[in-house]
């Protein structure tokens, strides 16, 4: 009986397949598990006159899936970058963040630039605390159990609105070269260091 499912099984698998994973990602993913399953048999056990005809149907099939599977999380990431990436920097700019340059650093007054620093711990803290957290929980949902896809999916849609957060530290490390710049960059440095273990937790890379 298992020798004739190891013969059923492919052609079962190849109507999904075929079908495409829009049709029902769950079904789609088990049909490339018994795929897989069938290949292993067929490997260790080189009894079957036919078991290399079946072993390149099966190949031929799971290259079809994996291509299919790539396609559409390409498109499913694109939508993502596009929806959740575009509405986290609307987010950023109506709390304030905007994206900061060293020129503009450079013509600010010492004087307004510690409440500047002040208004920026601020929005670090809520960026990493609500924004980026949610995003990150999203995309976790988005791709439960799937690893790789989790972190590129958060990496994708944060990437813009990341740059545009770390913009002014970078604008005032480079701009402006004194003892009083050096403390502010220190509450700076502070503000991000208690945020470490959320900032790590958010751009955390699993192991497959």
């Amino acid at each position: 009986m298992a020798a004739i499912d190891d013969f059923v099984l492919p052609a079962q698998a190849e109507r999904v397949i075929l079908n495409r994973p829009r049709k029902g990602l769950s079904a789609y993913l088990d049909a490339v598990d018994k795929l897989r399953s069938v290949e292993f048999c067929f490997n260790s056990k080189r009894s079957y006159r036919i078991s290399d005809k079946v072993l390149k149907h099966v190949d031929e099939l799971l290259s079809e899936a994996a291509a299919e599977l790539e396609n559409d999380f390409h498109r499913i990431l694109s939508k993502c970058r596009e929806v959740r990436g575009s509405t986290l920097e609307l987010n950023l700019k109506y709390l304030g963040v905007e994206y900061v340059t060293t020129e503009e650093m450079q013509n600010t007054h010492a004087g307004s630039l510690g409440a500047k620093i002040a208004d920026w711990i601020q929005f670090y803290q809520i960026a990493i605390k609500l924004f980026f957290a949610a995003e990150r929980k999203l995309c976790d949902q988005i791709f439960e159990g799937k690893h790789t896809m989790k972190d590129n999916c958060f990496a994708e849609v944060t990437a813009e609105s990341l740059s545009t957060l770390l913009s002014f530290g970078e604008a005032v490390a480079k701009s402006q070269a004194s003892p009083e710049i050096l403390f502010m960059l220190l509450d700076m440095y502070e503000a991000t260091f208690e945020l470490q273990s959320e900032v790590k937790f958010l751009v955390q890379v699993y192991s497959i």
